[in-house]
């Protein structure tokens, strides 16, 4: 007899009154249909949620839920959910959020995209609302606008090379890619709303494949973000030093390779430049002593080596990330 994979679907509530019911009935619509292949069960971490979300939510033996004694975040009720269903041994991990703006469709090719991946190979497969072109359903300007600023900073400091969507929490893995994430003492990932970015910090520290699926997001005509862009910024900043140093520390510094040469180099070339501008050139025009030629030619050259060299070291950098790949659902077909 075939022993049947089996399917977690994580999804932490909060605040989430009008839409977790509707979310968990077509999550179970959709999965009815792969049902032939997969066993599957959807865990509800309800998050202390002050609306009482989940107070209309049954449980059998596809629901289970879930309660937190305290408000932890989407990252800690993940982890938690994923943990649990360790623990029962399920095989892959769905991660979707309880608004409602993760369709459930995309359950159905997801899974066994997932359940197709080499075993030998780790790979977090998560959704991007930005490399599509879409008429209806269209992202909020309020999250345009924070996406506009705060990805391409989060982006900046992964080593990824094509990624698109930074903060979209509809994402998916097997086993060995959740234990490794979860447990590896490499860093941390975020209990609240960098929780997304940093799961991708850690992914890229720990080397792990990427696959990014394009998919049309709902917002309702009620949605509202529970985010402040501005109360971000700072916390963000923090989280782009913190895991660029990593990056680039573990990258470079650990290992030799032609960046670190070339980041040597630029150290080196801009040291000599400064300290030929501080030392001789700025304390000569300051006494009205003219400048020697031999001053000025080596000041010229190691300013320009040091520009030459971190510009081939931005181009290295970035062509030695890990390619994401894009990947096509047939659920899209029908929006």
């Amino acid at each position: 007899m075939e022993i049947k994979p089996k399917v977690a679907i994580i999804i932490p509530c909060y605040k989430a009154r009008d839409s977790i019911n509707s979310v968990v009935e077509n999550c179970l619509i959709y999965l009815d249909k792969i049902k032939e292949n997969f066993k599957y069960k959807i865990f509800i971490i309800d998050d202390a949620c002050p609306q009482k979300s989940c107070r209309n939510i049954k449980e059998n033996i596809f629901v289970k839920l879930l309660h937190n004694k305290k408000n932890l975040g989407v990252g800690a009720s993940t982890i938690k959910g994923i943990k649990y269903a360790m623990k029962k041994k399920f095989d892959i991990f769905i991660k979707l959020d309880a608004d409602g703006q993760h369709p459930p469709k995309y359950l159905v090719d997801l899974i066994p995209f997932i359940e197709r991946l080499p075993k030998f190979q780790l790979f977090l497969t998560k959704g991007t609302r930005y490399k599509i072109r879409i008429s209806k359903n269209k992202v909020p300007f309020s999250r345009k606008i924070g996406t506009l600023f705060l990805d391409p900073i989060a982006r900046s400091a992964l080593n990824y090379r094509g990624l698109s969507d930074v903060t979209n929490g509809f994402l998916g893995m097997d086993s060995n890619t959740a234990k490794l994430l979860i447990y590896s003492k490499r860093s941390d990932i975020e209990p609240r709303y960098l929780f997304e970015s940093s799961l991708l910090a850690k992914c890229s520290e720990l080397e792990i494949g990427l696959n990014e699926f394009y998919m049309i997001p709902y917002y309702g005509v009620n949605w509202n973000s529970s985010m402040n862009a501005l109360s971000m910024v700072f916390p963000l900043f923090y989280f782009w030093l913190k895991t660029t140093f990593r990056r680039i520390f573990r990258k470079y510094l650990i290992s030799f390779n032609l960046g670190t040469l070339l980041l040597l180099i630029t150290i080196f070339s801009s040291s000599i430049s400064s300290i030929l501008f501080f030392n001789k050139i700025l304390p000569e025009i300051k006494n009205d002593i003219f400048v020697t030629a031999g001053t000025s030619s080596a000041f010229t050259s190691s300013g320009v080596l040091a520009i030459i060299s971190l510009a081939l070291f931005f181009f290295y950098d970035y062509a030695s990330a890990i390619k994401v790949k894009t990947v096509f659902f047939e659920a899209i077909n029908n929006d």
